[in-house]
């Protein structure tokens, strides 16, 4: 494969953003801002790591009468899917292709337009606005102001 410096114009090193499995960092790519998520190494092995842990421990409480209600075995059967789903960043660039085609009317909403994507990497279109939590901030604030 090619180098960041092959591929992108520009590349900030510093990421802008970081959770529990990616970065994000702002690049240009053929003359347009872009933001590229990069997942974290090893998240996988990880995240498999620790839903073995948590299953054994379901599988022993769910040996004791009190919890058995609570099917904890079946619970976290289901959990460890959505969860390792949301590591594949090929799929988060197809979730963005059908937001931008299901939402496109909407004048108020925008979605980041997806550029290429891999299982690790999602390279796509950097968007400039508010974040939905200082948004949401700021409709409370002003609806407090309002009262």
């Amino acid at each position: 494969g090619k180098s960041i410096d092959e591929i992108f114009d520009q590349f900030d090193r510093i990421p802008i953003a970081s959770g529990s499995i990616a970065q994000v960092y702002r690049a240009i790519l053929n003359g347009q801002d872009v933001a590229v998520k990069v997942r974290h190494p090893n998240v996988n092995e990880q995240i498999k790591l620790d839903f073995i842990i948590m299953k054994g421990f379901a599988n022993i409480l769910d040996q004791f009468s009190a919890f058995k209600w609570l099917n904890l075995p079946e619970s976290m059967s289901q959990f460890s899917s959505t969860i390792a789903s949301q590591t594949r960043l090929d799929i988060e660039g197809r979730h963005l292709v059908l937001f931008n085609r299901y939402f496109h009317k909407w004048e108020s909403a925008s979605f980041p337009q997806p550029i290429m994507f891999t299982d690790g990497v999602l390279v796509e279109s950097y968007e400039y606005g508010e974040s939905v939590a200082k948004f949401s901030n700021r409709m409370t604030t002003k609806r407090k102001n309002n009262e």
